[in-house]
């Protein structure tokens, strides 16, 4: 995998969820949000979860995901993956555990996250 970088300008030469994935486990902030943005609007599953999942992934962006497309039908998932993040800021924990259109187990994560903290919904099953 190669990555270049001038000055905070990214451009990754290989495939996209490579390049997520790089981009966050090299601890390469610029190039993971540059990433993230350019992917922001994507619908795909896989995509998502490997911007979500990450370390690197800003408060912004797991609120985006988690108050948009992640309570959508068949993405619901995902919000548990995003309460999980130790990034995620209260405001989208809240409105991920208050919303009663949502099951109870993509709610579960982000209840326990706001009753207790991070390694209380890392421990949810």
């Amino acid at each position: 995998m190669i990555f270049s970088s001038s000055f905070g300008s990214p451009t990754a030469c290989c495939d996209w969820e490579d390049s997520l994935w790089g981009a966050s486990e090299s601890g390469q902030n610029n190039l993971f949000n540059y990433l993230a943005n350019k992917y922001k609007k994507s619908e795909d599953w896989d995509t998502i979860c490997s911007i979500v999942c990450s370390p690197l992934c800003s408060s912004e962006v797991l609120g985006y995901f988690g108050k948009g497309i992640a309570k959508e039908k068949g993405y619901g998932y995902i919000l548990r993956v995003i309460a999980r993040n130790r990034n995620v800021g209260i405001e989208t924990l809240r409105n991920i555990a208050e919303d009663s259109n949502l099951e109870k187990r993509y709610k579960e994560v982000a209840i326990a996250g706001l009753n207790f903290d991070n390694s209380a919904a890392n421990n949810q099953v």
